[in-house]
Parts: structure tokens; sequence; C-alpha cells
């Protein structure tokens, strides 16, 4: 028997069978939003897990570092000379780390055995990694500053004695660190974007922290990674 046009059916036909249509319609369109929802989590937890990869990568591969650095060459030296002439400066001299007269105090420690070793070393993680950069650095925790040692990074280099302003939870997060477990750092920076910095400390023969061996990973490369 033919199926009744709709001008054919009556008054209770039509609407049972409207009734039909919307809820086939409430029920596709709920899938299609189910699928939706389940693929945004998918995604979400795919991101986590990824983001956790590049974390433990970075901080993996500044333990790495640490031992290289103190082994291939005198880190401890070079990253205690650094600070005690940065801190023999004046606030006033300090104020603008890129002014040829601050970089004459630090420049002949550029020219020493350990430098070069500490930018070969380095640099060699960096090319071999998939991280953005790899370097020696110590927090200044009264200005919030992190003062470079040795930066491999041949487009934006930073030199010894050179500094850059850090937000204070970063700081108090590594200055404050016990050395057990990883420690690392996310947060929004004006030149580089939303950066992971995951570090290591370098200790003097006391135990002491003189330096911490960082790692950035940009939050871009892990988006990139997803795609």
């Amino acid at each position: 028997m033919p199926e009744k046009s709709i001008k054919e059916m009556s008054a209770g036909e039509r609407r049972r069978n409207s009734l039909s249509v919307r809820m086939f319609r409430t029920i596709a369109v709920s899938c299609i939003a189910l699928g939706l929802v389940l693929q945004i989590i998918g995604t979400v937890l795919y991101g986590i897990v990824l983001s956790r990869q590049y974390f433990d990568l970075a901080s993996n591969i500044a333990s790495q570092a640490v031992s290289s650095a103190t082994h291939g060459a005198d880190a401890v030296t070079l990253a205690e000379e650094v600070m005690k002439r940065y801190y023999g400066l004046s606030d006033e001299e300090k104020a603008d780390c890129r002014t040829d007269s601050y970089r004459s105090v630090f420049a002949d420690l550029e020219q020493t055995h350990d430098y070069d070793m500490l930018i070969h070393i380095l640099g060699n993680y960096m090319e071999h990694s998939d991280v953005y950069d790899v370097y020696i650095g110590m927090y200044d925790s009264e200005r919030d500053v992190l003062v470079y040692v040795v930066d491999p990074d041949t487009e934006n280099r930073l030199y010894p004695g050179q500094w850059e302003k850090v937000i204070h939870r970063e700081v108090e997060k590594f200055i404050r660190w016990d050395g057990e477990g990883q420690r690392y750092d996310v947060s929004r920076t004006d030149g580089y974007g939303w950066l992971c910095t995951a570090g290591a400390p370098i200790k003097d023969k006391n135990g002491e922290i003189c330096a911490f061996i960082l790692v950035d990973v940009t939050i871009g490369s892990i988006i990139k990674s997803m795609t």
C-alpha cells in the first residue's frame, strides 16, 4: 500500500509524523553535538599528554646538560664570576644591560675556553633536541631578573651578564627548589610568546646552587606537533 501524502493524512497522523521528524532531528543534532564534544575532549587530553611529554623532555635535557657542563667545562667558576661582577655593579649600571659599557664588564669572559666549550655543549643539545633554547643563568630574586651566563642561541643570543625580566613566580620556583623531582614554569613572555621553562641546578663544591641550566619549549612547538 503506497504511503499517504501529507494532504491525505488525518490531523492525528500529521501530528505523529511531525513528532517523529522532530525526534529524528533532535537525535541527529544530539549525536553531532556529542561527537563534537568527544572530539574536543580527545584533543584536549591529547594536548595535555603531549605537553607533559615536552615538559619531561625539557627537564631531562636540563639534567643531562648539567652533567655535560660540569664535566666538559668549568661551568661553576664561570657562573660564579659572572654573578660576582653582576652584583658588583650599582643599580644605575645594571639598568641597561645592552650598552657597550655594561657588556665591557663581562667581555673577557666570552674569550675563555670554558665559555667556548659551554657554547658548544649547549648548542649540541639545541641542535639535536626539539626545544627552543638551552642556556645557563642565575636568578636575581631582588630584581626578578634572570642573569645569563651562557646562551648558545645564534639569533637572539644574550651574553654573560645580560639579563631579562622574569615573573616573580618563576624566580621563587627555582630559587626555593629543594632539588627533588622536576621543576618548570609556564608563562607568557613578550618576546617569545608562551614558554615552558624547565631547569636543573648547577651546584658548587659546597652543594650551593650557583646557576641553573634552563631549557625553553615553546607552546607553539607543542601545537605544531598536534597538527
